[in-house]
């Protein structure tokens, strides 16, 4: 049994309300373990992802369950690959910045080609981003559309800063582009960040530190191909990216041609 977008759309709802919920108790922030992906795991984190997994052995949807958190799983004897990131900026969650998001992407294969439906859920305000493939891309129920801007001193840019002195030489790599963009982001929720391009709310999203799990990506990925955007991989193609735990990647994304071969010719 497979999902349709307004079935995946109200197991996000359910998920915000629990999470949002729970946000409320001290030990939100606990850690309780360490997810499949390296990164510890929070109490907050794990209870968005027992209430997605619940909600499809509930109604009986046939998944194999990947998440930085859980690792892979069979639900219900197993099926199209259901990948997820539960909580996309789990810090800005526990401390109280008021940006985070869930993100799913459903696919018939292995690759991040393979990607056929995705939502990116807003939890502080329940805006929901999703796509299906080959029928565009919406944002509560609107047909979603990027920007025009073509160049770096008019674009609202979004930046991954998290670099935790672990990459020498990146700050110096997109120091033109902070210094030349009309405006400069950090919201820390990559997934979400990727569906603002999307939507025209910004006009790129930059993060070449190649560590951006393709958990954290893979369902803002289908939003924004099927919006019109730009996507940049490094050297890879969609069809060479895994869907794994571990899986990495660098990541551009742009409104227009023209802005992205800018954005290129001063990082190349």
């Amino acid at each position: 049994m497979g999902l349709s977008i307004d079935e995946l759309i109200d197991i996000a709802q359910r998920t915000r309300r629990n999470v949002l919920e729970r946000l409320k108790f001290k030990n939100a922030g606990e850690i309780v373990g360490r997810g499949a992906g390296g990164d510890f795991t929070r109490r907050i984190d794990r209870v968005a992802e027992e209430v997605i997994v619940n909600e499809l052995k509930r109604r009986g949807v046939q998944v194999t369950f990947l998440s930085e958190e859980l690792g892979i799983m069979d639900i219900n004897g197993g099926g199209d690959l259901f990948v997820v990131d539960p909580i996309d900026g789990t810090t800005n969650a526990i401390r109280g910045v008021p940006v985070f998001s869930l993100s799913i992407a459903i696919s018939s294969g292995k690759t991040l080609n393979d990607v056929y439906m995705a939502l990116v859920l807003n939890f502080v305000t329940g805006d929901v981003f999703y796509a299906e493939k080959g029928k565009g891309s919406y944002l509560n129920g609107l047909r979603l559309k990027p920007s025009n801007v073509r160049s770096i001193d008019e674009a609202l840019i979004e930046l991954d800063l998290n670099i935790r002195g672990k990459f020498l030489g990146y700050l110096k790599r997109i120091t033109p582009i902070i210094s030349k963009a009309r405006h400069i982001r950090f919201l820390g929720s990559d997934a979400l960040a990727i569906c603002l391009v999307a939507s025209g709310a910004s006009d790129a999203f930059i993060d070449l530190r190649g560590i951006l799990r393709i958990t954290d990506i893979s369902a803002g990925f289908l939003i924004a191909h099927e919006a019109g955007a730009i996507i940049y991989l490094g050297k890879k193609t969609p069809s060479d990216i895994v869907l794994s735990a571990t899986s990495r990647t660098p990541i551009i994304v742009a409104s227009t041609k023209e802005l992205f071969n800018e954005i290129m010719s001063i990082i190349s």
